[in-house]
């Protein structure tokens, strides 16, 4: 039997919601008509880490280069400019200007100047000596040709110190020839009258490389490294 147009229209229409319903929840449904399944993000791989290397200790202390002057020497370092340039230009006559000179009374059976006679006099002149041992006066003749015997060999200034222990203190220029520690030489200074005035030559052989180094700490109490030291 034919069924007419208008009723399968009608019949379309009452079937569609049910068609709609049937769609959406064949959408919402996985394949297997259970519930959607969670996803779990995976963690970030964590970076590995380079372990760092441990340095190495020296075993003997040696003082780094100073940039800026201990309290102490921050004003002998300006004068430390005309030592290093009177020791390059090998000039006796700026460690024999304006030394302080010490008196020595004679007869002395320690000081060759003095002679055999017996009547007493004083020498004055500048001490000249080793570390740690007796230092005499000489003459400002004899002394001369000393520092101008060691200016000969090529000395250059390596370094600056202080030593504040005692009730004066005492700044040191320490040269000493290239590769040759046991040249070592510390020309000692004292301040008067508002200068740095010559006060001794110090030879420390045995003592060059704490000399140079800074490590020689009962030598003085402050140092530094002057700067291009060694040209």
């Amino acid at each position: 039997m034919r069924v007419p147009r208008c009723r399968l229209l009608v019949l379309a229409l009452a079937l569609s919601p049910l068609l709609l319903a049937a769609a959406f929840i064949a959408g919402c449904s996985g394949d297997d008509g259970g519930p959607e399944a969670s996803v779990t993000a995976s963690p970030s791989p964590t970076p590995e880490t380079t372990p760092t290397p441990t340095e190495e200790v020296s075993e003997t202390p040696v003082a780094p280069p100073t940039a800026t002057p201990p309290a102490a020497l921050k004003e002998f370092a300006a004068f430390g400019g005309q030592v290093d340039k009177a020791v390059k230009d090998r000039s006796t006559a700026f460690f024999l200007t304006n030394p302080l000179l010490t008196d020595i009374e004679c007869p002395n059976e320690l000081m060759d100047q003095c002679g055999d006679g017996p009547t007493p006099t004083i020498i004055s002149g500048i001490l000249l000596g080793a570390w740690r041992s007796e230092a005499f006066p000489r003459t400002l003749n004899d002394f001369g040709i000393s520092v101008g015997e060691y200016l000969a060999k090529g000395p250059r200034l390596r370094a600056l110190a202080a030593d504040q222990s005692g009730d004066d203190t005492f700044y040191y220029a320490v040269t000493a020839v290239d590769g040759d520690p046991e040249s070592t030489a510390v020309f000692s200074y004292k301040e008067s009258a508002g200068t740095y005035r010559l006060y001794a030559l110090i030879f420390a052989p045995s003592l060059g490389d704490e000399w140079i180094s800074g490590t020689c700490t009962d030598c003085y109490d402050q140092w530094m490294l002057w700067e291009g030291a060694g040209n």
